[in-house]
């Protein structure tokens, strides 16, 4: 899942909003090397590197944990199912204007 955040203001010009940082929940069996459900604000995905593990596609993933109160924790790397990750929205180009 991936939001937009509010519109911000550089330079006196009004700017789109940028996606924030999405929260994931992954279930054990769709991480590496943890127990229980993994809820975690996802800061990095290397979309470009991935690791094959145990007969299936793999993506490091870093982020903040989130504990079920609701809290940040600690940061974190994990290897995640690449299946498990929403593919993030398209960059678009900026206009030229000339």
């Amino acid at each position: 899942m991936w939001t937009r955040s509010a519109p911000i203001i550089r330079g006196g010009r009004l700017r789109a909003a940028v996606p924030s940082r999405p929260v994931q929940v992954f279930a054990e069996t769709d991480y590496c090397y943890g127990q229980g459900p993994l809820i975690l604000k996802v800061d990095r995905v290397e979309w470009a590197k991935p690791v094959p593990h145990d007969g299936d596609t793999w993506l490091e993933v870093e982020g903040v944990v989130i504990d079920p109160a609701g809290r940040e924790g600690a940061r974190r790397q994990v290897l995640v199912r690449a299946q498990r990750m929403p593919v993030p929205p398209a960059r678009k180009r900026p206009r030229l204007r000339p």
